[in-house]
């Protein structure tokens, strides 16, 4: 019986924030749209399932992962505690401990780039979040954050800017669960040449032409 509710609670979920994602998401949202929330709460499932969570705090694993970017509907900056708020309304509503839905939120919140995760729950969604570090579509990315950033903030990257920026963040980047060290690390290693490659062309390219 409790997996059967259970499965259905990640259902309602998943309905609840597809719908809210699609009617209500600002369109400028190219990187942070349904597709990342998608990937986020399957790469939670793999991340969390490999390492050694399941039933019930998977469940709360993957309450997280969809919940962690509804906050984007209301506002870009301080996103997080909007989606916390929104997670805490919604699941108050169904037979979920207070203490689950603490968990759930605490989730949600290690998200924040500037946060640190302080127990395994947290760091399998901070890798997932992040997964597309590791992957080889990374570049791809973040020119759709590029222009959703420049979309929103109204501010213009040059490539150098740019490049500069996404340098910083996969230095600073690091994995956290085993798993994603093992599978993730090494693509992002060659993600990160990519940019140095690209710095050193960019900077080279900008001492000629000045």
């Amino acid at each position: 019986m409790r997996n059967r509710r259970s499965n259905t609670l990640l259902d309602i979920t998943a309905n609840y924030i597809i719908k809210l994602l699609v009617n209500e998401l600002p369109h400028q949202h190219l990187y942070h749209g349904i597709h990342h929330t998608f990937e986020v709460v399957n790469y939670t499932k793999v991340i969390g399932q490999n390492s050694g969570i399941d039933g019930e705090q998977l469940e709360d694993l993957l309450l997280s992962a969809w919940f962690h970017d509804v906050g984007f509907v209301e506002t870009y900056k301080g996103h997080e505690e909007r989606s916390v708020i929104a997670a805490e309304s919604f699941l108050s509503n169904y037979n979920i401990s207070a203490n689950r839905i603490s968990k759930i939120c605490k989730c949600i919140l290690a998200t924040e780039f500037v946060r640190e995760p302080s127990v395994l729950m947290e760091e399998v969604i901070c890798d997932a979040d992040m997964a597309h570090v590791g992957q080889g579509t990374y570049i791809v990315k973040q020119e759709l954050l590029r222009m959703e950033l420049e979309s929103i903030t109204h501010h213009v990257f040059d490539d150098l800017e740019w490049a500069e920026e996404n340098y910083k963040f996969l230095t600073k980047h690091n994995f956290y669960t085993d798993y994603a060290k093992r599978k993730y690390s090494e693509m992002k290693k060659q993600n990160l040449n990519e940019v140095i490659e690209r710095l050193e062309f960019l900077r080279l390219e900008k001492k000629i032409n000045s």
